[in-house]
This record gives structure tokens, sequence and C-alpha cells, in this order.
């Protein structure tokens, strides 16, 4: 299950599984599905995505 934080008046969406953050959904649903099946490694095709929430 993929959270939501708010930060600055924008919504970005947690991937559960690994803590990284995405301005979308979609993505952050594609990153948690690669972790639940390879844990411990990214898919480099999904991470480049990831925004660092300050």
């Amino acid at each position: 299950m993929v959270s939501k934080k708010v930060r600055n008046g924008r919504t970005y969406f947690l991937c559960d599984m690994c803590g990284l953050a995405y301005g979308e959904m979609e993505k952050a649903v594609q990153c948690e599905s690669w972790c639940r099946e390879h844990p411990g490694s990214c898919n480099p095709d999904v991470v480049k995505f990831a925004v660092q929430l300050s």
C-alpha cells in the first residue's frame, strides 16, 4: 500500500517498502511492486522519478 504525504501544498506518494517518494501515485505503485518482487534492489526505470522531500 502506497502512503500519501503532503508537503508545502504538494502531495507525494511514498513506497511503503523502501520509503522513496514520488510525485505520481503510479510511480510509487510501480516502485512498491518491484520492491516486493525484488527485495534489496531498485528498478532504475522507476527510481529515476523519485523526489527528495526536504
